[in-house]
């Protein structure tokens, strides 16, 4: 299991609010420290990282028109790659519009990096579509494309889209 202190700093970005104001050019940092040990925290951090690479995503489609289809894992525990280096953040892998090669990668991903999450994106009918998925949920977002010139913007939603290795909505997780 990951360490909630293996936690990249974007994780620190909601903090904020449990800043309190004691004065005048004061402020005192509080702490839940049952929230930032536990599993929702990491989930939440890993939720933000994602979601700032998707800020690339709706850059490279407007750059290239394309966004490729892909998969990326948040490994609980270190990966060890081919060449016996280890690898402890995210880990892409190419998907293709071969549903059953994306079968083996998935499989494969699942094997190679027991994900803590995952968030695969993909183009599909004038559409970029994305979704995050943890043992703690899921979050998705869906940006049209207006006539093959612009993205525009994305409607989110939480827990309703879903992968559905990690987590269903039947079971509350995979």
């Amino acid at each position: 299991m990951r360490a909630a202190l293996d936690v990249r700093l974007p994780a620190l970005q909601g903090c904020h609010q449990h800043l309190q104001h004691v004065g005048p050019g004061h402020s005192l940092f509080s702490v839940d420290l049952s929230y930032i040990t536990s599993e929702r925290w990491i989930h939440d951090s890993v939720l933000k990282e994602a979601e700032l690479g998707l800020d690339v995503v709706t850059s490279a489609w407007r750059q290239k028109n394309d966004v490729g289809h892909f998969l990326i894992v948040w490994p609980e525990d270190e990966v060890h790659a081919t060449d016996g280096s280890k690898i402890n953040r995210a880990v892409s892998f190419d998907l293709s519009d071969d549903a059953e090669k994306n079968v083996r990668v998935f499989r494969e991903a699942l094997q190679v990096a027991k994900p803590y999450a995952l968030l695969v994106v993909e183009e599909q009918d004038k559409k970029i579509r994305a979704v995050f998925e943890s043992r703690h949920g899921t979050k998705s977002w869906v940006w049209p494309i207006h006539n093959n010139l612009a993205v525009g913007q994305a409607s989110t939603k939480v827990d309703v889209n879903y992968v559905g290795l990690l987590w269903r909505p039947d079971k509350g997780q995979a």
